[in-house]
C-alpha cells in the first residue's frame, strides 16, 4: 500500500518504527523522483490527466483523487450518495478550481505536487497520528533534506511553489520547518542584508549548507519589540558586536527550529555602542557547528518540549552568553555601524517592520489551507451522514447548512484577498534595485503593513473559531484524531499568536486607521486606497434608506457601502473620544486602553471591507457565466453574514431598522440553503486529494465507513491484551467476590 493508501493507515495492524536508515531509504529512492519529477515537468499535462478526471461539462465533477488510490468496493449508500450530490452542481467545477489556484496552470502543478508527495513514501509516511515526537522529528528531517534535494532538482519555479504549497497541507510541522529557513531567515537576510552580504549568505540558504532560523520573541516580550532585552554591544577594538541575554527574561523562545537542527539564527537585539542604545536591529549569530550539530561556545539552546500540535517542529529556545560575532554580521542594507562606530539611522522607521510584512502575508496560506480542508471534511461527512426519523442527511438540517456555507464562503472570500496581498508583496520586493523603487517601496510599506496585520488579527481568529464549528458539525468523529479536523485545530492555533498577538496587531491596524483620518481631515497625502474617507461628512450621510428591502437579489454593492459607512462611523467616533480625553488631560496610553474595544472594531470593519471588495473585484473578471454565478452567491453569503454579524453596532447607530435588521437576519439562513446544494461541489473544487486530508470521514468516493473502520483496526494496540491488564486490571477482576 506504499502507493495507493488514501487515508491515514493501511491494513496493516503493526506501527512501523522510524529508523536509522530513513535517510538511506531516501537515498536509494532520490534518483526515482526526481525521473518522475523530470517527466512530470516535461509532460504536466499527459500525467496528469492520467491521474486526475477532467471533464468539461457544465454540471462536471471536481477532479478525483489519483487514480490508484480509489475504492476497489462497489459502490455502496454512502459512495451513491455522495455522487449523487455532485450531479447537482450547476457550475464546472474544475475551473472553479482553476480560480482558487490563481490559473489553469497553477492547478495542474498543485495536482503534480500532490502526485510526487503521494508516491514518495519519504513525504507520504503512514500512521501520521500515532507517531510519537522523536519518531516525527526524525520523519521530518528526513523529508527537509528530500526538500533540498527536490529544490535543485525541480526547475520550474511554478511547480516548485506547488510543492511547498502541497507540503504545507500535507504536514504543518514539516511546512513550518520549511518556512522558518526560507522565509524568516532567508528573506530577513534579502530584505534587511546589503547586496554583499545577501551574495555571502544565498547559495549556503539555498542549498541548506546552513539551516536557519529567526529569534525574535523572548520569554518575556514578544509583539512589543521595543521592549526586547537581548543587546548587541559593539566593541570597536576588535570590530565584534557581543550578543548577550541579560536576564532570564531575554530567553529567546518559541524559535522554531532553534531546538534542534538550526545551525544559524537572524537574532533581534538592541544595538548598544557607547553606552547609548540605537534600537532593534537583526544580527546573524552562529548556534551550531554546522558538521556536528554541537552548540557554538557561548550559546545555550533546547527544545521547548511537546506542544499542542506541531510537535514534529523543534520549536527551541536560546540563550546567549556573550558571543561574539563579527561586525559584517549585522544586517546593514538600512543602518550601518561603521569600523570606528558610527551609527547610521534608516531613512525611514517603516523600514524596521518591513521584514514582518512578508512574514504575514504569506503566513496566512496556512489560513486557507487549514480551512478548506476542514470544510472539505466536515462536507463529505454531512453529506453523507443520515440521523433522524426520516433518515435525512444531516447537511440538510438548517443548524448544519447555516453553519458551514457561510464558513465556505468565507474561505473562497480569503482566498481571494490572500491571492491579491501575495502579488502585491511579491512586487513590492522587488523594488529595492534603485532609488526611485525604493521610494515605492517605502511609501506602499506603512499601508500594506496595516492591511496585512488586520488580515492576520480578524481572519485568523475567524478561522479559528470555524474550525471548532467544522468539528462540532462532525459530532463524535470529530474528536478523533484520525480524522484530522483535531489536529488542525491544534495546528492552527499557533496562528492566532505567532507572528505577532491578534490584540497587538489589531492595535496596529487601527493606529494607522486613526493616522489616515487625521491626515486626510487635514489634507495631507493619504494612500489611494483610503481615499473614501477624505469627505466623512459626505460618506456619513449617505445612509441607507428606511424603505430599502433586502433579498437575493440586493446588490452586493449595498452591504459593502453598509460596512464601509460602518468602519467610518466608528473611527470617527472612537477619534472623537480619544481626541476629548486628551484635550481633558488624560494620559494617552490610558485613553487608548478605554477605547481597545472601540479600536479593534475599527480594525474588523476595515479588514473585511477590503477582503470583500477584493473578492467582488474577482468576480466580476470572471467571464463565465455559471461560474460567476455560484462566486457571486458566495460573496453575497458572505456579506450578508458580515452585516449581520455587525447587526448591534447597525441598530445603535440607527443606520438599518428592526424590519431590515430582520430581513438580513432571514436572508442568511435563506442564502446558506440556496448554496446547500452546491457545497458538495464548492468543497471538491479546493482539490486536496485523500492522502493530504487524512481524514477516512472525508473520502472522495464517499466509502467513509470502512475507511474509518479500517484506519481503527490498523491503530497501534488495537487487538489483544494491554500490557497493563495483569498489573492493574486482573487484581480487581479475579478479586474473590465479598457478595
Amino acid at each position: 500500500h506504499t502507493d495507493t493508501s488514501t487515508h491515514t493507515h493501511t491494513h496493516t495492524h503493526t506501527r512501523p518504527v522510524v529508523k536509522n536508515n530513513a535517510l538511506a531509504t531516501m537515498d536509494r529512492s532520490v534518483s526515482r523522483l526526481n525521473r518522475i519529477a523530470g517527466h512530470l515537468a516535461s509532460s504536466a499535462q499527459p500525467a496528469v490527466d492520467a491521474v486526475f478526471s477532467c471533464p468539461t461539462s457544465s454540471a462536471s465533477t471536481a477532479p478525483s483523487p489519483a487514480a490508484d488510490a480509489l475504492s476497489t468496493e462497489k459502490p455502496n449508500a454512502e459512495m451513491r450518495t455522495l455522487s449523487a450530490e455532485r450531479q447537482k452542481a450547476k457550475f464546472n467545477v474544475r475551473k472553479v478550481t482553476h480560480w482558487l489556484h490563481g490559473s489553469e496552470e497553477a492547478t495542474k502543478w498543485m495536482e503534480v505536487a500532490a502526485l510526487l508527495l503521494q508516491r514518495d513514501p519519504i513525504f507520504n509516511y503512514q500512521h501520521y497520528y500515532d507517531l510519537s515526537r522523536p519518531e516525527h522529528r526524525a520523519t521530518i528531517a528526513a523529508a527537509v533534506r528530500r526538500w533540498f534535494e527536490l529544490k535543485t532538482t525541480i526547475k520550474d519555479p511554478g511547480l516548485l511553489r506547488a510543492v511547498t504549497s502541497m507540503i504545507n497541507a500535507l504536514d504543518p510541522s514539516l511546512g513550518m520547518k520549511i518556512y522558518v529557513h526560507e522565509v524568516l531567515f532567508r528573506e530577513s537576510i534579502w530584505i534587511q542584508g546589503t547586496a554583499e552580504q545577501w551574495e555571502q549568505w544565498k547559495d549556503d540558504i539555498f542549498h541548506g549548507r546552513v539551516l536557519g532560523c529567526y529569534a525574535m520573541t523572548e520569554l518575556g516580550h514578544s509583539s512589543f519589540l521595543r521592549g526586547l532585552e537581548t543587546t548587541a554591544t559593539f566593541d570597536v577594538e576588535r570590530d565584534e558586536f557581543i550578543i548577550h541575554s541579560p536576564t532570564v527574561t531575554a530567553t529567546k523562545v518559541w524559535i522554531g527550529m532553534a531546538g534542534q537542527t538550526a545551525t544559524h539564527t537572524v537574532a533581534l537585539a538592541q544595538l548598544m555602542i557607547n553606552g547609548e542604545n540605537h534600537g532593534i536591529h537583526w544580527f546573524i549569530v552562529p548556534l551550531r557547528r554546522c558538521d556536528s550539530g554541537e552548540l557554538m561556545p557561548g550559546v545555550t539552546a533546547g527544545d521547548i518540549g511537546h506542544k499542542t500540535a506541531r510537535n514534529g517542529l523543534d520549536n527551541g529556545w536560546i540563550q546567549f552568553t556573550h558571543v561574539r560575532v563579527p561586525r559584517t554580521n549585522m544586517l546593514m542594507k538600512w543602518a550601518q555601524v561603521s569600523r570606528n562606530g558610527e551609527f547610521t539611522a534608516p531613512s525611514n522607521p517603516a523600514i524596521s517592520y518591513a521584514s514582518l510584512v512578508g512574514e504575514r502575508i504569506s503566513g496566512q496560506e496556512a489560513l486557507y489551507t487549514t480551512l478548506a480542508m476542514a470544510c472539505t471534511i466536515a462536507i463529505r461527512y454531512g453529506a453523507i451522514r443520515r440521523q433522524g426519523p426520516r433518515d435525512e442527511q444531516v447537511l440538510d438540517y438548517q443548524t448544519h447548512y447555516t453553519a458551514l456555507l457561510p464558513i465556505v464562503a468565507g474561505t473562497y472570500t480569503f482566498n481571494s484577498t490572500f491571492r491579491r496581498m501575495s502579488t502585491v508583496w511579491q512586487e513590492m520586493s522587488k523594488l529595492q534595485s534603485n532609488e526611485d523603487d525604493m521610494k515605492v517601496f517605502l511609501a506602499e510599506i506603512p499601508h500594506l503593513h496595516a492591511i496585512a496585520a488586520g488580515m492576520k488579527c480578524w481572519w485568523g481568529w475567524w478561522a479559528a473559531e470555524c474550525l471548532e464549528l467544522c468539528r462540532r458539525c462532525m459530532g463524535g468523529h470529530g474528536y478523533s484524531a484520525y480524522n484530522s479536523i483535531a489536529d488542525l485545530i491544534g495546528s492552527f492555533g499557533v496562528m492566532t499568536t505567532g507572528g505577532g498577538d491578534n490584540v497587538v496587531l489589531g492595535q496596529q491596524h487601527a493606529r494607522y486607521l486613526l493616522s489616515t483620518l487625521q491626515r486626510a481631515v487635514s489634507g495631507k497625502r493619504i494612500h489611494p486606497e483610503m481615499s473614501f474617507l477624505r469627505d466623512l461628512p459626505s460618506l456619513l450621510a449617505n445612509q441607507i434608506s428606511t424603505s430599502q428591502v433586502f433579498s437575493a437579489v440586493t446588490p452586493v454593492e449595498v452591504y459593502l457601502d453598509a460596512l464601509k459607512w460602518l468602519m467610518a462611523k466608528s473611527l470617527e467616533a472612537v477619534a472623537g473620544v480619544l481626541s476629548q480625553l486628551l484635550a481633558d488631560g488624560a494620559d494617552p496610553l490610558d485613553g487608548w486602553n478605554s477605547n481597545l474595544d472601540s479600536l479593534l472594531a475599527c480594525s474588523r470593519f476595515h479588514t473585511f471591507l477590503v477582503s470583500l471588495d477584493h473578492f467582488r473585484e474577482d468576480v466580476q473578471k470572471q467571464s463565465s457565466p455559471a461560474e460567476r454565478e455560484v462566486l457571486r452567491d458566495l460573496l453575497r453569503l458572505f456579506c450578508v453574514n458580515r452585516v449581520h454579524q455587525e447587526m448591534s453596532l447597525f441598530l445603535e447607530y440607527q443606520y438599518l431598522t428592526p424590519a431590515q435588521a430582520k430581513q438580513i437576519r432571514l436572508l442568511s439562513v435563506q442564502l446558506a440553503k440556496d448554496l446547500r446544494t452546491q457545497v458538495v461541489s464548492l468543497s471538491d473544487a479546493f482539490n486536496y486529494p485523500d492522502f493530504v486530508l487524512r481524514a477516512p470521514m472525508g473520502r472522495f468516493d464517499g466509502d467513509i465507513y470502512r475507511a474509518y473502520l479500517d484506519t481503527m483496526k490498523a491503530a497501534p494496540q488495537c487487538f489483544g491484551v494491554p500490557p497493563h491488564w495483569k498489573s492493574s486490571v486482573s487484581p480487581l477482576t479475579n478479586a474473590k467476590h465479598s457478595f
